[in-house]
């Protein structure tokens, strides 16, 4: 049901009561713009259409203006929160890949050639910032330390002790 804009007088063309905003059943509540003028500047019936369709305009400006603003302040904030611990966590899956790949590297085996790659997958990025291991609230890591980055620090640590201790041998 289009209204002729006659809100102010409380009718419409032709004599029909004119529907409030409030209880109007076409207004569709996903359209922020529904099609009828329900701003809450007060329309005068001697505005012409050209003002109705700016002060239209106008708010969908500010309305998207404001939105992004809040947005942009949004992400900021979360950045500023976020920053930090992904930093760290990134060094520590970086140290324990590095020390994995030395490995590799040094003694040329398979068996460490596919602990590499699953310790790659496993300490990616995506999957250790992964919102499971964070408190939704404050951005907190949940418990002491990251449990992907505890499990592979300790392989990591266990594989160049029995590599460094393998190879060791004594002079008598």
């Amino acid at each position: 049901m289009a209204c002729c804009g006659g809100y102010n007088t409380g009718q419409c063309c032709g004599g029909n009561q004119c529907p409030s905003p409030e209880n109007n059943n076409d207004h569709n509540d996903d359209d922020v713009w529904a099609d009828h003028d329900d701003l809450p500047q007060q329309t005068i019936a001697s505005d012409s259409p050209d003002i109705v369709a700016l002060r239209r305009k106008f708010a969908k400006e500010g309305y998207i203006d404001g939105k992004s603003q809040w947005q942009e302040l949004g992400l900021q904030q979360g950045f500023d929160q976020g920053y930090p611990i992904g930093a760290k966590l990134a060094m520590q899956s970086g140290c324990i890949l590095g020390k994995l790949q030395m490995i590799v590297t040094t003694y040329e085996n398979e068996k460490d050639h596919e602990l590499l790659k699953q310790c790659t997958e496993e300490l990616n990025i995506t999957n250790v910032l992964d919102s499971k291991y964070f408190d939704q609230t404050t951005t907190e890591l949940i418990g002491d330390d990251h449990p992907a980055i505890s499990k592979w620090r300790v392989l990591v640590e266990e594989a160049v002790k029995s590599r460094t201790s393998s190879s060791t041998t004594t002079i008598d």
